[in-house]
């Protein structure tokens, strides 16, 4: 097929939004469907590529397939890679545990499985993941294996039989998205036959202009761009996706793909050099962003400035151009002095796979718990493998005993410094790590913990009596004299009567169970409402 311009400067459209909407970029809410464009794009180049050369009697499935692996593999190889020794390096146990999981099923390009398993891609938590984004390189990988025998099995060319055929498909897929959403909305974000209506999308538009004059279409042109970039600034992560709702930007690609020739007013914007040059390192860019604005959430405590990501999208790009230049183009163009033939390429490329494979999902057994030993500290390391015995050390209150928490939950060396624990069980999950790190600075350790009680005279609990394990707790503190004492307790529930609700759908229910002080009379106390 003839080099159209205005096709990178459209993958420059998609990447974009997909990268500021990563980045925090309110303004880009709807920067997600920027995948979405990618993969009409996608289907509509592979289409024509595989039709035309099967109407030349040229089409090879092995070449095929070496195309798809010089063209995707080695960025991929080099990002997966490049993230490793930073996870290795920053990322605490069950985050590094993910990220291992991950980076085996990227490398078969099944991370979409692993996702729909363990992530909802909108979830603040899936910001720390490095890896989250090749779940779309699944859904494309998963597609380029059946497609082509798709395609042969439909025989001689016919635009209305091939374009009734994946219509019809196109069509279930799509319904399927729409069950889905309903029904399981986080395994279909990330499902292939909830998302290959998109790429099919494109299949069609490669069948209606295979060996077709060009359409030029001003108005038509102009829709579909309006359509794109209405979805990325007016949609958000409350618009269920991929539905019904994702037909806008897929219909907006198909238009643009179909009619925005090069003298458009549409195609020469998108045929300007900037567009054009971001384009073309798009799939370089796609990779680089997500592990680089992963790990920057990972170092900080708090959601990283806003300049910072942008700094961080300004390096994605200068990367990708980097990663584009020397191995991109090299390896599609089989300039490497190293595996010039299919057969090598090939070889290299099961062998990078065995390797990212073995290292993520065997990495445990083949003894990658270490790591934790030499970059978690010790008293967090410890906080993972520490059971509490709960009989003993969060009884309900009228089980307390002080003397059997001495016994079994504190540490007593005989140290000069003492360090004292007290509250309900948000104190108690402090209790693994806060041992072993008063023993590493040389303190005495004491845990004094009840379930839903406050330590301290003068508040009368609804349903409980926390009257001796408050009286001990007096007699404790005067006997020991700490230098340090912690106290936690899930204040808000026992005085104001709220629970727990992380704002994402999360939410504990149930009547709260408050205290009053002192027989003043209680604070009114609230039901969280569903």
């Amino acid at each position: 097929m003839n080099y159209r311009r205005e096709i990178d400067g459209l993958r420059a459209v998609a990447v974009m939004p997909v990268i500021f909407f990563h980045a925090g970029l309110d303004v880009f809410s709807g920067g997600f469907v920027g995948v979405d464009v990618f993969f009409v794009i996608s289907g509509f180049l592979i289409t024509t590529i595989i039709i035309d050369q099967r109407a030349h009697g040229r089409f090879s499935i092995l070449q095929f397939y070496e195309r798809r692996a010089r063209r995707i593999l080695p960025a991929l190889f080099l990002v997966l890679g490049a993230s490793f020794p930073l996870a290795w390096a920053w990322m605490p146990p069950d985050g590094f545990d993910d990220y291992l999981r991950s980076l085996g099923f990227a490398a078969i390009f099944l991370s979409n499985v692993h996702f729909w398993e363990y992530s909802d891609y909108f979830a603040q938590s899936a910001e720390l993941r490095p890896l989250l984004h090749t779940w779309s390189l699944a859904v494309e990988e998963q597609y380029y294996l059946f497609f082509p025998y798709l395609i042969a099995m439909l025989g001689v060319f016919s635009r209305r039989k091939y374009i009734l055929v994946i219509g019809v498909i196109g069509i279930l897929s799509l319904a399927l998205s729409e069950w889905g959403w309903r029904h399981h909305p986080n395994e279909n974000f990330f499902f292939t036959f909830s998302r290959v209506w998109e790429l099919f999308a494109g299949s069609i538009c490669a069948f209606i202009a295979f060996r077709v004059p060009p359409r030029r279409n001003e108005f038509l042109a102009t829709i579909g761009l309006a359509m794109i970039l209405y979805a990325v600034f007016f949609y958000d992560s409350s618009v269920p996706f991929p539905s019904l709702y994702a037909m806008v930007p897929v219909l907006g690609t198909c238009l643009v793909l179909l009619y925005a020739q090069a003298d458009t007013w549409v195609g020469r914007c998108l045929s300007m050099r900037l567009p054009v040059a971001i384009g073309l390192i798009s799939y370089s860019a796609y990779l680089w962003h997500q592990p680089l604005f992963a790990f920057a959430r990972i170092r900080s405590l708090h959601e990283p400035a806003l300049w910072l990501m942008l700094v961080l999208s300004g390096v994605t790009l200068g990367l990708a151009a980097i990663s584009w230049r020397y191995v991109e183009q090299p390896f599609r163009a089989g300039k490497m002095p190293v595996f010039p033939r299919r057969s090598q390429v090939f070889i290299a490329s099961i062998a990078g796979l065995l390797l990212f494979v073995s290292v993520g999902l065997g990495g445990r057994a083949a003894g990658l718990e270490a790591r934790f030993e030499k970059v978690v500290p010790n008293h967090i390391l410890y906080a993972f493998d520490d059971r509490n015995d709960h009989a003993q050390c969060l009884p309900i209150p009228a089980e307390f005993s002080a003397d059997a928490a001495r016994e079994h939950c504190s540490i007593e060396t005989g140290a000069q410094q003492k360090v004292v624990l007290l509250g309900d069980s948000h104190a108690d999950h402090y209790a693994a790590a806060l041992r072993l790190g008063a023993k590493d600075l040389g303190y005495d350790f004491y845990q004094f913990t009840a379930n839903s009680c406050i330590p301290f005279d003068g508040f009368k609990g609804y349903g409980r009596d926390c009257d001796t394990y408050a009286r001990e707790m007096r007699g404790i503190l005067e006997e020991l004299q700490p230098d340090v004492i912690v106290l936690s307790n899930r204040w808000t529930l026992y005085f104001e009567g709220n629970r727990f609700s992380n704002e994402e759908g999360g939410v504990e229910f149930g009547e709260g169970s408050g205290y009053d002080i002192d027989g003043l009379p209680p604070v009114a106390r609230r039901t969280s409402k569903p």
